[in-house]
């Protein structure tokens, strides 16, 4: 929701952005500073988009969220079941009290009900929705080892009940206190009940016992008991304690307890102590410097002290390091203290003028809340990395290479993999197999689509230097298409006789965007979620704007910043639209001559205004209508089928409404 929030803002902004350039600040004109400011959105957009998405930012907002007191209260506000309910009102009604069985079902119920802790998820869900009075999640049925086993006897049933409402609390540590409400249901006299804490699996450690009395004045229907929690750093399961009422008094001795006495409060842990990780997966040393250094940093949080064991293992294959030949078996335990992130594995090497060879360095049994990096070898269990010995100097060559991921196996790898999408590209569907099962309409296609099968065959594998190889080669081959895309359109916009501001807005635009609504298809049908493909739809649609336009308009801008003396006569005869640049006004021309003597890269605004003032209605209608959706139906896309429909043919009409008030406005003007 946040990155939606941030990639929907910056779709609108963006276009916004254009207006305030080129109709108020510089009409009709991009300087350099404007150029560079435009393009500079686009990595403040993916920088500010990656933040929100890792949680980077706002941590003080969440952290008040946090401290929200999240109350579960079971359907009947007592945590216990209506059928018992009905049993220990029955008794009470025929024999003015209740039996030992019957009380000691209620506890064993009002233990299963509610009262055990949850995940930090579910608790930090729960207290968002208390916040903005939502309906609750369904409380799972974990028993809880330690609730009392006894409260005060409950009495008759008279005409003022005295109950905590609700039963069940959970509060996170660092929210300092927590406040438990006790209600009663008559208000007219004057009474009293006192209470008291119980440990559970939480201690004095972990928040302040506390005894007491509330005193009910007449009119007074509510009282709250405040408890203090006790915040520290080091991580540990979700706790409990228990908070029960006892002695009931009034003056007219019509007040009891009701078998809503005892209250539950989880303490939900807020410490992070993160996972232990090594800083890669290789790690190189010389032989003659005797020891190998191997690096063990703590991510993704630093609470607490946690750390795991370690040990050395021989590997297997023919250039596997002996314990005792080649370095000194070890083990032993690494461990990080409060806010510590890394640590130093030292191994001894043996001096031998022999071939280079490996060891293993395993990490498991972590302690103190850490886990282990589960994306390494080994899982979850184990995080495991190689020691290579390095004998000679002939090896710091591969040492060398290895640090700026020039790793000669993987780039062996990648060249076959190069050869591969090559072929690919050649064969129909990809291979002998599917070319063997192709059809007629098979091969019209690929004929039709092998020049750009064969041109995009020639980006480099991700294996390459990590990705980034064929991370820049797609940007600029998707620049280089989106090009001939333009200009295909425009020729074809002049075929049609259209006017170049309709065939931007259709024939350009469908080119374009085309692509992004497809793998929008495409995410919205593969993941569960809806963030990729609505992402995906937001986030494309500001980036066209600021590094479609921003990195042309930057370089413009210099361009003619840098030539426009040289070029002054070309520039001043410029036809944008029949008139000309260096015209005046009262001749039928721009007269941008007038307004900047000394030239600079113009754009013409045209009726960017009303087609922005468009473009944002619409753009507002239908964020409004992806939020109208979620508390609807649950959820952006999907949903029952005539409520899809309808906001299907919701969404088109936007589309076609601005087309319709744009190419109108256009055809007018002209």
């Amino acid at each position: 929701t946040k990155v939606f929030a941030v990639t929907a803002f910056f779709s609108v902004f963006a276009y916004g952005w254009l207006l305030i350039i080129l109709v108020v600040i510089t009409p009709d004109k991009v300087d350099i500073v404007e150029g560079c400011i435009t393009f500079g959105f686009f990595p403040l957009l993916v920088s500010l988009s990656y933040a929100m998405d890792k949680d980077l930012l706002f941590t003080k907002t969440r952290a008040m969220f946090d401290k929200i007191v999240a109350a579960q209260e079971c359907d009947n506000d007592d945590g216990v079941s209506p059928r018992l309910v009905r049993k220990v009102t029955s008794e009470v009604a025929r024999k003015g009290t209740i039996s030992q069985d019957v009380l000691n079902a209620l506890l064993n119920s009002h233990k299963q009900n509610g009262n055990q802790p949850k995940s930090r998820a579910r608790y930090r869900i729960e207290a968002t929705r208390s916040l903005f009075m939502k309906s609750k999640l369904p409380s799972r049925q974990t028993p809880v080892s330690q609730a009392p086993t006894t409260v005060d006897a409950v009495e008759p049933i008279r005409t003022c009940q005295i109950m905590f409402a609700p039963t069940t609390y959970s509060v996170l540590e660092n929210a300092g206190t927590v406040e438990l409400t006790v209600k009663r249901t008559d208000a007219t006299a004057t009474c009293s009940v006192q209470y008291a804490t119980k440990d559970g699996t939480a201690d004095k450690d972990d928040y302040k016992p506390k005894t007491g009395e509330l005193n009910f004045q007449p009119g007074e229907t509510t009282k709250t008991i405040t408890i203090e929690i006790i915040d520290d750093n080091q991580w540990e399961q979700d706790e409990t304690f228990y908070v029960i009422l006892s002695n009931p008094q009034s003056g007219d001795d019509m007040t009891s307890l009701a078998p809503q006495c005892v209250a539950t409060v989880t303490i939900v842990n807020d410490d992070v102590p993160g996972y232990l990780t090594f800083v890669k997966d290789e790690f190189h040393s010389l032989s003659k410097d005797g020891e190998a250094k191997i690096v063990v940093q703590r991510r993704s949080g630093c609470s607490g002290v946690v750390g795991a064991k370690w040990t050395t293992k021989d590997a297997q294959g023919a250039k596997a390091a002996t314990a005792g030949e080649d370095y000194q078996e070890t083990s032993g335990t690494v461990e990080f203290k409060h806010e510590e992130l890394e640590k130093e594995i030292v191994v001894k090497l043996m001096p031998k003028p022999e071939a280079n060879s490996f060891f293993m360095v395993e990490l498991s049994d972590p302690y103190g809340g850490a886990t282990l990096d589960k994306t390494t070898d080994g899982g979850d269990t184990k995080c495991i990395c190689e020691v290579i010995i390095d004998y000679d100097t002939k090896s710091m060559a591969k040492t060398q290479t290895s640090l700026f991921g020039l790793d000669m196996e993987s780039q062996w790898i990648a060249a076959s993999t190069y050869k591969e999408q090559i072929t690919m590209a050649i064969l129909v569907n990809g291979s002998w197999e599917g070319q063997e099962e192709a059809g007629v309409g098979d091969v019209i296609c690929h004929i039709i689509a092998l020049p750009w099968k064969l041109l995009f065959a020639t980006i480099p594998p991700p294996d390459f230097l990590g990705g980034w190889l064929c991370f820049v080669f797609s940007l600029i081959y998707i620049g280089f298409v989106t090009a001939i895309v333009g200009d295909m359109a425009a020729s074809l916009g002049c075929v049609l006789s259209m006017p170049d501001e309709i065939t931007a807005i259709t024939l350009v635009a469908l080119g374009t965007s085309l692509p992004d609504t497809f793998a929008s298809k495409t995410a919205a049908v593969q993941d569960p979620h809806a963030d990729n493909s609505i992402g995906n739809v937001t986030g494309s649609n500001s980036v066209n704007v600021f590094l479609g336009l921003g990195l042309p308009w930057t370089i413009g801008s210099i361009y003619w910043s840098m030539n426009f003396d040289s070029l002054r006569q070309d520039w001043e005869g410029h036809d944008a639209g029949g008139k000309m640049f260096g015209v005046s006004e009262a001749l039928g021309g721009m007269g941008y001559l007038e307004s900047y003597p000394d030239g600079g890269f113009m754009v013409p605004a045209g009726n960017l205004g009303f087609s922005v003032g468009v473009f944002t209605t619409c753009a507002l209608l239908c964020i409004a209508g992806l939020v109208v959706r979620r508390k609807l139906f649950g959820g952006e896309l999907g949903g029952p089928r005539g409520p899809k429909v309808v906001s299907a043919v919701f969404f088109v009409c936007l589309w076609f409404t601005y087309i319709g008030c744009a190419s109108a406005m256009i055809l007018s003007s002209d």
